[in-house]
């Protein structure tokens, strides 16, 4: 609809309140969720563009509103590209967390075990700050990004000359209303439960919920853990110690003992989380068509 006060400073304060009315509306359609976890990775802003004119600002709040409403009914849920990476410390701030450059044969280990395909302009990136390796590659159209990093160790470990290891990090896109981590279970998991100071969700898998405390909500869980996933990071754990975070968009998998097999699997779970559905709703249709 053509709106003849568009553009118009001296706008009638009735049609100011009709758009606030229009906008009201719209924002209430969209969840919590959406508000609290999605809109900020999508970079929905939460109220008016203070530079524009009124009329115009409340024009441009509802196309923005338009858009997010549109995306939230269609997708794609999931960024298409990840956030540029983070400049790593370097000097004194780099050795305070990080130890010598990770070797040279484990980085080869894990670009052979990366599509051939993937590999662009993006994978220039090797040595930041000198303490990290790392790549982007696109695998079935995921975005992911692969950090290898010597770690320092600490206590009894280091002072037995353990100095160090290495881990791998894997990240992608994931619909931004996902929230989980995963960590491997330790032996005083089941004492602190019984306490009281801490808890964690039960999937019903014998084989699954003994090995990973898993926390965050239910609804993730119930799409990012189908049977598939949940066999793949047990595959993995049997090599290597996985950990999950996955939050504000990104799924990051942690691992500290990397073999190509460990990396291919890890990446086909990457590859799953990026294409699932968000867990939670975004939309309140029944507020949407009123």
């Amino acid at each position: 609809m053509v709106d003849p006060y568009r553009g118009d400073d001296e706008a009638s304060a009735l049609r100011l309140q009709h758009l606030d009315a229009e906008i009201a509306r719209k924002e209430s359609a969209l969840t919590e969720v959406f508000w609290e976890r999605v809109a900020p990775v999508w970079g929905i802003p939460k109220g008016l563009d203070e530079g524009l004119a009124p009329t115009d600002a409340r024009h441009a709040r509802l196309e923005v509103l338009d858009r997010a409403t549109a995306r939230a009914k269609k997708g794609p849920p999931a960024e298409r590209e990840l956030p540029p990476p983070q400049p790593t410390p370097t000097g004194l701030l780099a050795k305070l967390g990080r130890a010598a450059m990770p070797c040279p044969s484990s980085a080869a280990m894990i670009q052979s075990a990366l599509p051939d395909d993937g590999l662009g302009e993006e994978a220039e990136w090797a040595h930041r700050g000198g303490v990290v390796w790392g790549t982007r590659v696109r695998v079935d159209d995921a975005p992911v990004g692969v950090e290898l990093a010597r770690e320092r160790k600490t206590g009894i470990e280091a002072r037995i000359g353990q100095n160090s290891y290495e881990v791998g990090y894997f990240s992608t896109t994931i619909a931004p209303a996902a929230l989980l981590t995963l960590e491997p279970e330790g032996m005083g998991q089941d004492i602190l439960e019984m306490l009281g100071l801490s808890s964690e969700i039960e999937l019903g898998d014998e084989q699954f919920d003994p090995v990973f405390v898993i926390k965050g909500d239910v609804a993730t869980s119930n799409v990012f853990l189908d049977h598939e996933v949940r066999e793949r990071l047990l595959a993995v754990n049997v090599q290597s110690l996985p950990s999950v975070n996955i939050a504000k968009g990104v799924a990051w998998i942690s691992c500290g003992t990397l073999t190509p097999k460990v990396v291919e699997t890890v990446l086909q779970v990457l590859v799953a989380w990026h294409r699932a559905p968000s867990p939670h709703a975004l939309l309140h249709h029944e507020l949407l068509d009123k």
